[in-house]
C-alpha cells in the first residue's frame, strides 16, 4: 500500500526500493558480510598510530582472511548533569568508545594465533622468555600501538565507506578451546581498546563526486 506523498516526490512503496531510487535517493543496503578489516599487528620497533610497515602487511592479509566477525566500536558521549532550582539539564561531556571483541578463524598453517600473541606480547610479556623485554614487563604504548581500518564495500565489490581505527591495541585474548563432542574450527577472540574511530573523508568525497559526475 502506497504511503502519503513525499513533497515533490510520488506516493511511495515498497516498489520504489526495489526499483533502486526516488530520484536522486538510492537505496542500495549495506551488506553486512561486504567488510574487510585491515589491522597490522606492529613489530614494536615503529611509532604506533601510524600506517602499516611493509614489513607488516604479510600478518594483515593473514588476519583479514581469517576474520569471523568484528563490530563496529559504538561511540558515546557522557552527559554533564547541571542542576537549577527544581529542574536538570545536561551538556556533552568526555566521550569514549567501547571495547570490541574480534573473532578469527584459528588457520594452523597461516600461524594465526601466534601472528596475535607476538602482537599481545608487547602488551605485556608472560614470560618464559625476556623477548621482546623482561618477563612480566608491559610495553611502550608507541610498540603496541596501531591504526587500522574497516572498510565497507558495496555489491560490486570497490569501497564505499572507510572507518579508521585509531589507537588500536589487544586488551584481552583467548585462544579458544577444545571440545570432544563437537566438530567445528577452532576461534580465537580478541577485544581491542581503541581511542577513536574517524571516517576517512578522503574515500567518502570521492564516491560523492563520482555519484555528481
Amino acid at each position: 500500500m502506497p504511503l502519503p506523498s513525499i513533497t515533490g516526490l510520488p506516493g511511495v512503496s515498497a516498489d520504489h526500493i526495489a526499483l533502486g531510487s526516488i530520484s536522486q535517493m538510492q537505496f542500495e543496503p549495506q551488506r553486512v558480510s561486504n567488510f574487510l578489516l585491515l589491522i597490522a599487528p606492529p613489530s614494536g620497533s615503529r611509532g604506533g598510530g601510524t600506517e602499516p610497515a611493509a614489513s607488516d602487511r604479510g600478518n594483515q592479509n593473514i588476519i583479514a582472511l581469517s576474520v569471523i566477525d568484528f563490530p563496529m566500536p559504538e561511540e558515546t558521549t557522557e552527559p554533564i548533569e547541571l542542576a537549577y532550582g527544581n529542574e536538570f539539564r545536561y551538556v556533552a561531556g568526555k566521550t569514549k568508545f567501547s571495547d570490541e571483541a574480534l573473532r578469527v578463524v584459528d588457520y594452523i598453517d597461516a600461524d594465526t594465533a601466534t601472528i596475535l600473541m607476538n602482537w599481545r606480547k608487547l602488551v605485556y610479556n608472560p614470560g618464559p622468555s625476556d623477548t621482546p623485554f623482561v618477563q612480566g614487563g608491559v610495553g611502550y604504548a608507541y610498540q603496541y600501538k596501531t591504526r587500522g581500518r574497516v572498510n565497507w564495500m558495496g555489491p560490486h565489490g570497490g569501497t564505499v565507506r572507510s572507518w579508521i581505527l585509531h589507537g588500536l591495541w589487544p586488551m584481552r585474548i583467548k585462544y579458544g578451546g577444545g571440545n570432544m563432542a563437537a566438530s567445528d574450527k577452532n576461534v580465537i577472540e580478541v577485544t581491542f581498546k581503541v581511542d577513536r574511530i574517524t571516517l576517512d573523508e578522503a574515500v567518502s568525497n570521492e564516491l560523492a563526486s563520482e555519484a555528481a559526475g
